[in-house]
């Protein structure tokens, strides 16, 4: 897929999720990371458009968001770390 494929595809997936509740998602990242794409995804609809409603929540570093995701606290959260894949 392209890397219009995304937006192409959010209008059935947006027609799917205004027919029922959006599944709550919580989504940790840091504020010394560079989180600015979940920001801008928010305000532009991004999130909903794909059927889904993203809270994010400050954290205070990886080791945080690890606990939180091991425990079932959270359900998503952006790695810090600077390592690779």
């Amino acid at each position: 897929m392209g890397s219009q494929a995304p937006a192409a595809l959010a209008p059935a997936f947006a027609s799917a999720a205004r027919a029922q509740k959006l599944p709550k998602v919580e989504l940790l990242y840091s504020p010394f990371a560079d989180c600015a794409p979940f920001f801008v995804a928010r305000e532009l609809g991004l999130f909903r458009d794909f059927g889904v409603e993203v809270t994010l929540s400050p954290k205070g570093g990886t080791a945080e968001t690890i606990q939180l995701l091991a425990s079932g606290n959270t359900e998503a959260g952006a790695d810090d770390s600077g390592g690779s894949p």
